[in-house]
């Protein structure tokens, strides 16, 4: 195999595991929608006349999953272990003053 393949291939798959872990965290994205939604509720004249009427408004909760923390330590484990691999061949196996 070729010495520049084992060393894209750990960095890629590293950089693979922290987009997905931005993927699963661009939920918040969304609580932070829910927030102003919250706000605009609170303060638009329309919705406190609906809800004085006897209107209802349901927001759902948010909250971060198992899943999400679990995909986002993996996703920083898979990155600091091939950044790891990378400073390891690059520096130590490369480095003829070495042997």
């Amino acid at each position: 195999m070729n010495r520049y393949a084992l060393i894209i291939l750990p960095v890629t798959v590293g950089a693979a595991a922290v987009a997905v872990n931005l993927i699963v965290y661009s939920g918040r994205r969304i609580a932070i929608g829910r927030e102003y939604y919250e706000h605009s509720i609170q303060t638009s004249p329309w919705a406190q006349s609906y809800l004085k009427q006897g209107g209802t408004v349901a927001i759902k909760k948010r909250r971060i999953s198992g899943a999400g923390v679990f995909f986002s330590i993996l996703s920083i484990l898979a990155f600091l272990i091939s950044l790891a691999y990378v400073i390891w061949r690059f520096f130590y196996l490369d480095n003829p003053a070495l042997y």
